[in-house]
């Protein structure tokens, strides 16, 4: 199953448990750790998002039809670029209080501009 862009492959492991993955080469061919996992778990009544990604193609829709009524949690794994620039999709999400200031600020990528070039 993959969203239209092909920038999202999601992987179901068992019912409960699927592994989506991110391809963040596009980002730069430096990225050679493609992809980057997610995880969502699914319960009873709720699921549980591990990470947002890169932010790059919508998550949150791809997301919301696996889940279907479940109250969804999000929770970042760490605050690298990587795993925090998908957030603003969704509304509250979780994180160790001694990362909670780097993701509550705009996340400065100016290091990464030349990039870009």
């Amino acid at each position: 199953m993959s969203d239209n862009n092909q920038h999202f492959k999601i992987v179901k492991h068992k019912d409960y448990l699927y592994v989506i993955q991110e391809n963040i080469s596009i980002v730069h061919s430096a990225y050679t750790n493609d992809p980057l996992n997610m995880y969502l778990i699914l319960g009873n009544h709720s699921a549980l998002l591990i990470d947002t990604g890169c932010g790059i193609s919508p998550l949150k829709p791809i997301v919301d039809k696996l889940i279907g009524s479940r109250k969804l949690l999000v929770f970042n794994s760490h605050a690298h670029w990587d795993h925090v620039l998908g957030n603003e999709e969704f509304g509250e999400v979780y994180i160790h209080e001694n990362e909670e200031k780097i993701v509550s600020e705009p996340y400065n990528l100016s290091h990464a501009k030349e990039l870009f070039a």
